[in-house]
């Protein structure tokens, strides 16, 4: 009676981007995959999140959501009992009740499966692939059989695989079962929807100017041809008719012999008549949100105003500037704008600019990350993050860690990792085959629930008794500093050259949180400094390093005497640098911990300075130690 009895929603999210200069970025989504029985007794709907199969009442037959990676498989009904999926380079048959894997082909392509298409019995397949522009693999008994090298737009296949036949823009190819071709003929226009009769015999296929072609199987002759006056979609029923309904509207009838039966259009059925129609229920996937049922708080927070910086990327060459104000307050107050500016936004995945990730760094201090509440705009559903990478950054790798996925479809969600992260830096990253942030963030807080570790330098993460502060060159360091490389380097083959006095470097961000205490014992405390350095000229008098906690505006120098001194002080150093390199070594804890100058209390390094006094000097080899015999087993790093 054409009243619809069940509805199943696609499980997964539209990754379309909004390509308003390269069309192809739009093209990067295909959630809508579904695939019907033979039979009518279960209906299969995949999306980029969940692959599902329901009875025809609504009633789940099984599920199957990827936890790691976000693809959309293509699916086909080989029979009343199986399903098959493709996914990257696989294929999987499924049986239908339980979801359990009946077998699987890996198909050697270079290139990505594009469709599939069977035999009406369920023997034959064909895949068709994006290989060297184009090919069709044709697969019985799971093992390839043969390979065509052509593109196509749509393949329709004879009930029992004996052929199959291949639109290719106006071109029509029929194919023999072993790949071999029999013959082709062009149509008026670009060819749409082939489609086979029961018996094998005949094929309808229609142009996109609107002319119905019905073609004889052995010998390629037309049988039938009509200007329907649009696209047409055909579907040969029992008994040898053909339906064909064009997207003007227009359905004809006709019968074995061609001859039209009847004729009625679509549009004159009344609009009320079709709004009344009841959708009837719906069937959903829920099981793809990991969100907890109830949030956490937003009180304590792992992260604050103080200690983080907050930006969003667009590739590896674009940073973009968010609005965090209010983000670590606790309060969960709805910002009145996004976070980020229109323009940056609409230029994400452009061709301009890549991938959006939105980035957390707390610069100096580690972090074990055990669950992450976002809160966002209930008001602007569209700028909610559904769907994230999440990842961390690690330091000893110097590269991103995929953690989890942060799935959700509510504006308030608590997400409890699997397992816990240990890092300074994390970043909510695009998913994959998905495009995400052109809807900008409403974000009203952003909270990390744990414990903070302590300093984020990889070597007091990894609890060495030596901490390297600068041996070969590092990202560290300001742009510019002038890193030289050769055989004169104390350790390794690079060091670091100031060219006079007032030539100043420093590290910049670096994840610096040393704490200096009398007896070191945990990650991150050290009691020693040493490092190594050399005058570059005759005009040379001395190096000077300089750290220390800031007060009244002053900082401790230490130079090349291994004497410290007040920044103000007028001190002269006791003994000239020498060409050749000199080690240095002081006890910081004795020179730190004077009350007068720092009120008694622990000290943390967060970086220093290095300056030359006279002429050039050189730097290498500045450690950290636990103990001075820490220092003195440490060995340079032989070039």
């Amino acid at each position: 009676q054409g009243k619809p009895q069940h509805r199943f929603a696609l499980p997964g999210l539209p990754a379309r981007m909004v390509a308003w200069c390269f069309c192809g970025n739009a093209l990067n989504d295909h959630i809508a995959n579904f695939a019907v029985a033979p039979d009518s007794s279960w209906v299969a709907t995949a999306g980029n999140l969940a692959l599902s199969l329901w009875k025809a009442d609504g009633r789940p037959l099984s599920q199957d959501w990827s936890k790691e990676k976000r693809q959309s498989p293509y699916l086909l009904a080989l029979d009343s009992e199986t399903l098959l999926t493709a996914q990257g380079l696989r294929l999987s048959a499924l049986d239908a009740r339980s979801g359990k894997e009946k077998w699987r082909l890996n198909v050697d392509i270079d290139g990505e499966i594009q469709g599939l298409t069977a035999s009406a019995d369920g023997k034959a397949i064909v895949v068709r692939a994006s290989t060297r522009g184009g090919q069709l693999c044709l697969v019985r008994d799971r093992k390839i059989l043969a390979t065509i090298p052509t593109s196509a737009d749509a393949v329709a296949m004879a009930p029992d695989g004996a052929w199959l036949a291949v639109t290719t823009e106006k071109q029509l190819k029929v194919y023999s079962a072993d790949g071999a071709p029999r013959w082709s003929f062009s149509g008026d226009a670009l060819l749409r929807f082939p489609r086979v009769s029961a018996d094998g015999k005949r094929l309808a296929v229609s142009s996109e100017l609107g002319t119905l072609y019905v073609v004889d199987i052995p010998d390629g002759r037309i049988l039938y041809q009509r200007d329907l006056g649009a696209v047409s979609v055909s579907s040969w029923l029992p008994g040898g008719d053909l339906l064909a309904a064009t997207w003007m509207g227009s359905v004809v009838r006709f019968n074995a012999e061609m001859d039209e039966k009847w004729r009625t259009n679509l549009s004159a059925v009344p609009h009320s008549a079709v709004a009344a129609a009841t959708p009837g229920p719906t069937s959903r996937i829920t099981s793809w949100v990991n969100a907890e049922q109830k949030s956490w708080p937003l009180t304590p927070n792992l992260l604050n105003a103080a200690n983080i910086n907050v930006f969003a990327t667009a590739g590896d060459r674009c940073t973009m500037e968010v609005n965090d104000k209010g983000l670590f307050d606790g309060l969960g107050k709805v910002p009145e704008q996004p976070l980020m500016d229109w323009f940056n936004t609409s230029m994400i995945n452009s061709g301009w600019r890549g991938d959006f990730s939105l980035v957390f760094d707390t610069l100096r201090t580690q972090l074990r990350v055990e669950a992450i509440t976002l809160v966002e705009d209930p008001a602007h559903p569209e700028s909610w993050i559904r769907d994230a990478r999440l990842e961390y950054w690690d330091a000893a790798k110097s590269q991103w860690i995929f953690s989890q996925y942060l799935t959700s479809d509510s504006p308030v969600h608590t997400h409890k990792l699997v397992k816990p992260i240990e890092a300074r830096k994390f970043r909510l990253a695009k998913p994959d085959g998905a495009g995400w942030g052109t809807g900008n963030l409403r974000l009203a807080q952003v909270v990390f629930h744990g414990q903070q570790l302590g300093c984020a330098h990889r070597d007091a993460v990894a609890n060495r008794p030596v901490a390297v502060l600068l041996d070969e060159k590092t990202d560290d360091y300001m742009e510019g500093a002038d890193w030289r490389t050769g055989p004169e380097a104390l350790s390794g083959t690079q060091y670091l050259a100031l060219k006079a006095a007032g030539d100043v470097t420093c590290p910049e961000f670096a994840d610096w949180d040393f704490e200096i205490v009398e007896k070191p014992e945990k990650p991150g405390q050290y009691r020693w400094l040493q490092f190594s350095c050399k005058a570059l000229s005759s005009e040379t008098q001395g190096a000077l390093v300089m750290i220390g906690k800031p007060f009244k505006g002053e900082s401790l120098i230490i130079g090349n005497d291994g004497k410290a001194r007040a920044w103000a002080s007028k001190e002269p150093l006791a003994e000239k640098l020498s060409t050749a390199w000199t080690t240095v070594r002081v006890d910081l804890w004795k020179i730190l911990s004077k009350p007068k100058q720092f009120d008694g209390k622990p000290m943390s390094l967060r970086g220093f300075r290095l300056d030359a006094v006279g002429g050039g000097v050189a730097f290498d080899r500045i450690l950290l130690g636990r103990s001075e015999e820490d220092l003195k087993n440490s060995k340079p790093i032989k070039p």
